[in-house]
């Protein structure tokens, strides 16, 4: 348990720093502490509790369940994460293809839609990259776990966001 919580404070730590910590959570911070404890990972902050914990979305119960065997160690729970990470990938194409159809083929949203895309997808290279090689030499399972769960982060926000983008458009033209 000690371990986790050193776990959970460092994962914190980084998501806060780089800006993630706000973006990543669909919840509205409320100001009470809370601790949200999900046998393996235990959140004290009510803005990253939100990350699954609290998601109905079914890719974050997929994980919460696969993590949630009993006695998973840091193997299968980083079989969990990259299972997610696979999983959250293609709910990203799915939410991209689904806005672009949404779009007027040729319109300038579309077409501004496409550059963007093509410069998150070069800043998620970068990106991973960057968290690969910060973690560079390090021993350790729980690394790894740390590595997939930092490009899972990245992946998952852009796919909620993409989504939510094709379902304010939608709202708007009904």
């Amino acid at each position: 348990m000690h371990f986790q919580r050193i776990f959970m404070t460092s994962l914190l730590l980084v998501m806060y720093s780089s800006g993630w910590a706000a973006a990543s959570i669909h919840l509205p911070f409320t100001g009470q502490p809370s601790v949200i404890n999900t046998g393996w990972m235990a959140v004290d902050s009510p803005r990253i509790a939100g990350f699954w914990e609290r998601s109905d979305h079914p890719l974050d119960l997929a994980f919460q369940k696969c993590a949630g065997v009993e006695g998973a160690g840091d193997y299968t729970i980083r079989l969990c994460l990259l299972s997610s990470l696979t999983d959250w990938e293609k709910e990203l194409m799915r939410s991209y293809d689904a806005l672009m159809y949404t779009l007027a083929p040729t319109s300038a949203s579309a077409k501004q839609l496409k550059r963007t895309q093509k410069q998150w997808e070069r800043f998620r290279k970068t990106e991973f990259a960057w968290i690969e090689t910060k973690y560079n030499g390090l021993n350790g399972t729980m690394y790894q776990k740390w590595i997939t769960i930092e490009q899972l982060m990245i992946v998952r926000e852009r796919a909620l966001l993409l989504s939510d983008y094709r379902a304010r458009i939608a709202a708007d033209t009904e």
